[in-house]
């Protein structure tokens, strides 16, 4: 689980609604969720991201590009490392 600055975190997660809002699963969105429940600081993976978001693949690489782009991951292997976040 990677750690979080309470004070830096939208009220938008804290409350919930960003999954009532009609662009979810936005890349932050993604990185958000992965900060939180992954265990390993790792970023979903492309299976985790299709099946729990409903997304295709090409919606997966939108997502992995955007916040490659931003510099909050990194490819590692076949997998997505965390290496910051906008509420580091």
């Amino acid at each position: 689980m990677i750690k979080l600055d309470k004070d830096k975190i939208q009220v938008r997660y804290i409350t919930g609604i960003d999954k009532t809002l009609p662009n979810y699963p936005t890349p932050l969105d993604v990185l958000y969720e992965s900060c939180v429940e992954s265990v390993d600081g790792n970023l979903f993976s492309s299976a985790k991201m299709e099946n729990r978001y409903g997304i295709d693949e090409d919606g997966v690489n939108k997502i992995t590009d955007i916040l490659v782009d931003l510099g909050y991951i990194k490819k590692n292997n076949n997998r997505f490392k965390i290496i910051k976040t906008p509420w580091d």
